[in-house]
């Protein structure tokens, strides 16, 4: 079942990336609220991210990012586990491009699945990413990359050797869009 729901959610996640670049309208924007939507491997494991980021500040510098995430233990038959971030983002565009460079970090919060002892676990995560706009494709309309890291004294204690999860190299890949 697992499996199933895997796979109707890569679906639905690759018609709204398809879809998404006829969102018409007047002027494009690039520095004011956004929503994103992501697939991420962190630490072996699959999952889907959505965030939403505050306007842009301090000349268009500066903004937070709230993010929720669901994410699968590959290793161990696909079992679901969920969190959350909260982090400042810091970035620049380039002066000859339509690419944004930007730093994310901030705090991490995961609730484990059954393979977990724990109910909450805290921990920091720390990226940076590459945001490239779309051209002509409404209001700022962006593909982004994220690479970066988490440190989180996850444990899987229902596995034999109590491996870590979620703690070490992350990458995203998504869509976002600027409202």
């Amino acid at each position: 079942m697992n499996n199933a729901l895997m796979a109707r959610a890569s679906v639905a996640l690759a018609i709204a990336l398809l879809t998404s670049t006829s969102l018409a309208a007047e002027e494009p924007t690039r520095n004011g609220p956004s929503a994103s939507l992501g697939l991420v491997w962190a630490q072996g494991d699959f999952g889907f991210q959505g965030s939403a980021t505050s306007p842009w500040l301090l000349g268009n510098h500066l903004a937070f990012r709230a993010s929720g995430f669901y994410h699968y233990r590959v290793p161990s038959d696909w079992e679901p586990y969920w969190g959350g971030r909260l982090g400042v983002v810091a970035g620049s565009f380039m002066s000859s491009a339509n690419v944004r460079l930007y730093g994310d970090a901030g705090v991490l919060v995961v609730a484990p699945g059954d393979f977990d002892d724990d109910a909450v676990i805290f921990g920091g995560y720390g990226m940076f990413g590459f945001e490239f706009f779309v051209a002509d494709a409404g209001r700022g309309l962006a593909y982004y990359l994220e690479l970066g890291a988490n440190g989180i004294p996850a444990e899987a204690e229902g596995e034999a050797g109590s491996p870590l999860y979620l703690n070490g190299f992350e990458g995203t890949v998504g869509l976002r869009y600027y409202f």
